[in-house]
């Protein structure tokens, strides 16, 4: 089985940095409609996390989304909405994969709060889009695969 890593442009103790919580969100769309290519998170920690979608060759003619994680600058994004307290305090990470023609993709995560209150973001459908379901969320929550699907396992580094 090849294994295909989530993209996190050297970003430094990602997990580390979710694990701490989030404070705020916003989301980037061509029209401010759905789907959503682009969300981004305002992370306890002060950073700035942006996260997408990257297409992965897993065999010829067969892709499937993989999120891309990035620090941006703050100064470029548009007005973050804060979150409630609660989620500041992550109790548990789980990282979606899928499994297709020999290969295992890091496709997705999954943030669930002291509360229950969870985050799924994987790649959605149609292609370069998110779905996301959260409860700050409204849009349709449309994953490119049956949530079913996908393997769902601790978030390790």
């Amino acid at each position: 089985m090849k294994n295909i890593y989530f993209e996190n442009h050297s970003v430094a103790n990602l997990l580390i940095g979710l694990q701490g919580g989030i404070s705020g969100y916003t989301t980037i769309s061509n029209d401010n409609t759905w789907p959503i290519p682009v969300i981004i998170l305002r992370l306890c920690d002060g950073r700035i996390l942006l996260i997408q979608i990257e297409m992965q060759e897993v065999d010829d003619w067969e892709e499937i989304g993989a999120l891309i994680f990035k620090i941006n600058n703050i100064d470029n994004i548009p007005s973050i909405i804060d979150l409630p307290k609660s989620w500041n305090n992550i109790i548990d990470i789980k990282k979606f994969i899928y499994e297709i023609n020999g290969y295992a993709v890091e496709c997705g995560f999954k943030l669930t709060t002291f509360n229950g209150d969870e985050l799924i973001i994987l790649p959605g459908d149609p292609i370069f889009t998110l779905a996301i379901k959260a409860p700050f969320i409204q849009e349709k929550f449309n994953p490119e695969y049956d949530i079913q699907k996908y393997i769902c396992n601790n978030w390790i580094e």
